[in-house]
């Protein structure tokens, strides 16, 4: 079983509405965060320690931002490192930033795992196409369409799938490689929480800046995907400042499929897929 819980959603972060938004930060099943926009602000202590495994989509500080600090604020508990993935790029930057923060400490010894000689965090790159095990989970990274290099993931356990697109605009591998999994094994369960930023009405700032809107996704949702019944689809990155976007998502037509089956991801909620 995959278990999500959603530690932040948003395509800002603040204030907005009345309710507090916080950026990208997905728990999968205790253990395993994807993207670490928010992984000190939605966290207790024993359940920060629970987290050995983060994978991160691309290097904007919203998707990235608590990856460093969450090695930082539990090595003195810690009996083994944090294991950040992602694209090459993505863990140079944060290698050089941990090194700067940290290097101090880490070389007088105070910041490693107690007993240990190992530092509390380690990296590890990812190649799109190229799976991996990890967390139990084998992992299949994508790239996507998003300035930088930036990539989707496709976890896969035994029963189910969940496909978690980070920041993109219209693309193929993605929709290439979705196609392929649901042809291939069409009765396994599988769902895709899709960044979906702006509404329809800034649609060339979406495109420009690599994200989608309710549209563009349904354009590609017709023209590239082969879409099976059993596939939930989730908007994710909503940006709170436009009041029109949820009615948007919700007439978004996914073919095979009755109207209003675009679902949007809830922050605070908890999914088992």
């Amino acid at each position: 079983m995959i278990k999500i819980r959603v530690l932040g959603c948003s395509g800002s972060k603040g204030l907005y509405g009345g309710k507090v938004h916080r950026p990208a930060t997905y728990l999968i099943n205790g253990n395993l965060a994807l993207d670490a926009g928010a992984l000190l602000d939605s966290l207790d202590e024993d359940e920060r320690l629970g987290i050995d495994h983060i994978l991160l989509s691309h290097a904007h500080l919203d998707h990235v931002a608590d990856a460093i600090m969450l090695p930082e604020a539990t090595f003195q508990q810690r009996t083994r490192p944090v294991t950040i993935y992602g694209p090459m790029d993505l863990l140079f930057l944060l290698d050089d930033l941990y090194e700067n923060c940290y290097a101090p400490f880490h070389n007088a010894d105070k910041i490693k795992i107690p007993g240990e000689n190992d530092s509390p965090v380690q990296f590890e790159n990812l190649r799109a196409g190229f799976a991996r095990k990890i967390a139990g989970f084998r992992v299949t990274p994508c790239r996507v369409n998003h300035p930088s290099i930036a990539y989707g993931y496709l976890l896969e356990d035994r029963d189910s799938a969940l496909f978690y697109s980070g920041d993109t605009g219209p693309t193929d591998e993605m929709w290439s490689l979705l196609s392929a999994f649901v042809l291939a094994d069409p009765h396994k369960r599988l769902t895709v929480f899709i960044d979906i930023k702006f509404p329809n009405s800034l649609a060339d700032l979406a495109l420009v800046s690599g994200h989608y809107t309710p549209q563009l996704l349904e354009v590609d949702l017709k023209e590239k995907f082969v879409c099976p019944e059993n596939v939930r689809f989730y908007a994710t990155h909503l940006s709170p400042r436009y009041s029109e976007l949820e009615d948007e998502i919700h007439d978004i037509a996914i073919p095979g499929q009755p109207p209003g089956s675009m679902r949007l991801v809830v922050q605070d909620e908890v999914y088992e897929l």
